[in-house]
């Protein structure tokens, strides 16, 4: 991934302010999609990855009182994790 966008993709992802809006916005329309679409869907897939981190805690207090809970929860996320990888192969339409 391109450190710059990897950079600005992830200032704008924290502060989510109009000016990190417009800086990523402009490095975007300066590089080629075939660049920039992978680099979305690995940063897609990093915050997915993170979100679901951050509810492992809880996660674990579900397995204690509901396991077939848990497993519903991360097959689920595989499912989606499978759809992302096979819209990334399928790019561009």
């Amino acid at each position: 991934m391109d450190q710059q966008l990897a950079s600005l993709l992830v200032n704008f992802w924290t502060t989510g302010d109009l000016d990190s809006a417009k800086v990523l916005a402009d490095r975007v329309q300066e590089l080629p999609a075939e660049d920039v679409a992978p680099a979305l869907v690995e940063f897609h897939a990093l915050v997915e990855f993170h979100a679901v981190a951050k509810f492992a805690p809880a996660l674990a207090e579900l397995g204690q009182h509901d396991p077939e809970g848990v497993n519903a929860v991360l097959r689920a996320y595989a499912e989606g994790v499978g759809r992302l990888r096979h819209e990334q192969e399928n790019f561009p339409p």
